[in-house]
Protein backbone atom coordinates (compact mmCIF):
# COMPACT_ATOMS: atom_id res chain seq x y z
CA UNK A 1 0.00 0.00 0.00
CA UNK A 2 1.43 3.37 -1.06
CA UNK A 3 0.48 5.92 1.44
CA UNK A 4 0.77 10.13 0.62
CA UNK A 5 2.45 11.59 3.32
CA UNK A 6 -0.73 12.92 4.56
CA UNK A 7 -1.86 9.43 4.89
CA UNK A 8 1.12 8.05 6.89
CA UNK A 9 0.83 10.69 9.27
CA UNK A 10 -2.97 10.19 9.65
CA UNK A 11 -1.97 6.56 9.99
CA UNK A 12 0.85 7.05 12.69
CA UNK A 13 -1.57 9.51 14.38
CA UNK A 14 -4.28 6.77 14.78
CA UNK A 15 -1.41 4.34 16.31
CA UNK A 16 -0.29 7.20 18.48
CA UNK A 17 -4.16 7.68 20.13
CA UNK A 18 -5.19 3.60 20.15
CA UNK A 19 -5.77 4.00 24.03
CA UNK A 20 -8.36 7.01 23.24
CA UNK A 21 -10.36 5.67 20.73
CA UNK A 22 -10.62 1.88 19.18
CA UNK A 23 -12.33 3.07 15.81
CA UNK A 24 -8.25 3.45 14.66
CA UNK A 25 -7.77 0.16 16.02
CA UNK A 26 -10.80 -1.35 14.59
CA UNK A 27 -9.72 -0.06 11.45
CA UNK A 28 -5.75 -1.55 11.28
CA UNK A 29 -7.46 -4.81 12.45
CA UNK A 30 -9.40 -5.06 9.70
CA UNK A 31 -6.66 -3.80 7.30
CA UNK A 32 -5.01 -6.87 8.58
CA UNK A 33 -7.46 -9.24 8.48
CA UNK A 34 -7.92 -8.63 4.90
CA UNK A 35 -10.77 -5.97 4.12
CA UNK A 36 -9.73 -3.52 1.53
CA UNK A 37 -13.00 -1.78 0.87
CA UNK A 38 -12.62 1.70 1.64
CA UNK A 39 -16.43 1.80 2.82
CA UNK A 40 -16.23 -1.17 4.59
CA UNK A 41 -12.83 0.06 6.92
CA UNK A 42 -14.14 3.77 7.55
CA UNK A 43 -17.60 1.98 8.83
CA UNK A 44 -15.18 1.52 12.16
CA UNK A 45 -15.11 5.36 12.52
CA UNK A 46 -16.85 6.44 15.71
CA UNK A 47 -19.56 8.47 15.30
CA UNK A 48 -17.62 11.30 17.18
CA UNK A 49 -15.42 11.65 14.87
CA UNK A 50 -15.28 15.43 12.91
CA UNK A 51 -14.49 13.54 9.42
CA UNK A 52 -17.22 11.78 8.06
CA UNK A 53 -17.41 8.18 6.69
CA UNK A 54 -16.66 9.42 3.16
CA UNK A 55 -13.85 11.25 3.87
CA UNK A 56 -12.22 8.42 6.15
CA UNK A 57 -12.82 6.23 3.23
CA UNK A 58 -11.07 8.59 0.54
CA UNK A 59 -8.31 8.22 3.02
CA UNK A 60 -8.08 4.93 2.79
CA UNK A 61 -8.11 4.86 -0.67
CA UNK A 62 -4.95 3.45 -2.42
CA UNK A 63 -2.47 0.40 -3.40
CA UNK A 64 -1.69 -2.60 -0.80
CA UNK A 65 1.29 -3.59 -1.25
CA UNK A 66 1.87 -6.79 0.46
CA UNK A 67 5.94 -5.99 2.37
CA UNK A 68 3.89 -2.73 3.53
CA UNK A 69 0.76 -5.11 4.68
CA UNK A 70 3.31 -7.09 6.58
CA UNK A 71 5.34 -3.90 8.08
CA UNK A 72 1.53 -3.07 9.68
CA UNK A 73 1.14 -6.91 11.14
CA UNK A 74 4.77 -6.38 12.71
CA UNK A 75 4.19 -3.39 14.13
CA UNK A 76 0.95 -4.08 15.51
CA UNK A 77 2.27 -7.25 16.70
CA UNK A 78 5.04 -5.55 18.67
CA UNK A 79 3.20 -2.45 19.95
CA UNK A 80 0.18 -5.34 21.55
CA UNK A 81 3.60 -6.49 23.57
CA UNK A 82 4.47 -2.56 24.94
CA UNK A 83 3.15 -1.94 28.32
CA UNK A 84 0.89 0.75 29.07
CA UNK A 85 2.65 4.19 29.58
CA UNK A 86 2.59 5.34 33.22
CA UNK A 87 3.45 1.55 34.35
CA UNK A 88 6.45 0.47 36.22
CA UNK A 89 8.74 0.49 33.55
CA UNK A 90 8.40 4.51 33.48
CA UNK A 91 9.33 5.07 36.67
CA UNK A 92 5.29 5.15 38.26
CA UNK A 93 3.32 2.25 39.71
Amino acid sequence: MHLSRGRQERAAASRGHRHHGHDGTAILDAIIAGERDPQKLAAHRDHRRKKSVAEIAAALKGEWKEEQLFTLRQSLTAAAFQPARGGPIYGRS
